[in-house]
């Protein structure tokens, strides 16, 4: 009796897993990116900063204390157009203008995508191309 009872528990868990993993490529949320028309809204900011401190403030949260892997709190790094991996306040220096979209990678994904540490993650700046 207890050996029917184990199969279909199983096979279920077996089931969900494979379905909760089959989901194909990532999927970007909307938090995770600040798109270019809500750049275009945003008329007040000047900087690529000042777009990320009003359209998403959670971009800019020292990651830290509360993990293993960093014991001190740290904000994320930024990549503008794919270039080096700069420390945060670069985005000061970039016109808000000049921006098409802003994306926040987790620690993860910026370290499977550019190399490197990036314990709070990094901040993909992506500018427009002057003609």
């Amino acid at each position: 009796m207890r050996r029917i009872l184990i199969r279909p528990t199983l096979a279920s868990c077996l089931l969900l897993c494979s379905c909760a993993s089959a989901g194909g490529a990532h999927r970007v949320s909307a938090g995770e990116l600040i798109s270019a028309d809500e750049v275009l809204g945003a008329r007040t900011a000047n900087s690529a900063y000042d777009l990320v401190t009003h359209l998403r403030p959670s971009f800019l949260q020292a990651r830290g204390p509360t993990s293993l892997v960093v014991p001190t709190p740290v904000l994320p790094d930024v990549s503008i157009d794919g270039g080096l991996v700069e420390p945060i306040d670069v985005m000061k220096d970039v016109r808000a203008r000049d921006v098409v979209d802003i994306r926040l990678l987790d620690r993860w994904k910026a370290e499977r995508l550019l190399g490197g540490r990036h314990e709070a993650g990094t901040i993909l700046v992506r500018l427009r191309r002057s003609s």
